[in-house]
């Protein structure tokens, strides 16, 4: 949250001085506060969603896979880290 108290001055320091140099000068862009704490909480909604799709699709993959056993008769996911780990490397390749 600091860093978006200190980005929103940074704009606002720089959108003051920008075009006219009175008080009223800032007013014009006021969205742009707005819009960046806007911007923020839907990143931030975005994340949490994402983290909580990764928990519950972990869980769903365990229940699935833990019985079962690959060629060699290693289980595939013995533990839920495993699994939250599958995922993890799963939602961040690219392919």
């Amino acid at each position: 949250m600091v860093h978006v108290v200190v980005l929103l001055d940074v704009a606002r320091a720089f959108f003051s001085n920008f075009g006219q140099t009175s008080d009223r000068s800032w007013q014009r862009y006021a969205y742009v506060d707005i819009h960046c704490l806007l911007v923020l909480q839907e990143l931030i909604t975005t994340l949490y969603i994402g983290f909580l799709g990764l928990i519950v699709s972990s869980y769903f993959v365990y229940l699935a896979e833990k019985d079962t056993k690959n060629k060699y008769g290693i289980a595939q996911f013995s533990s839920y880290a495993d699994a939250l780990w599958w995922g993890v490397v799963r939602q961040s390749s690219i392919r």
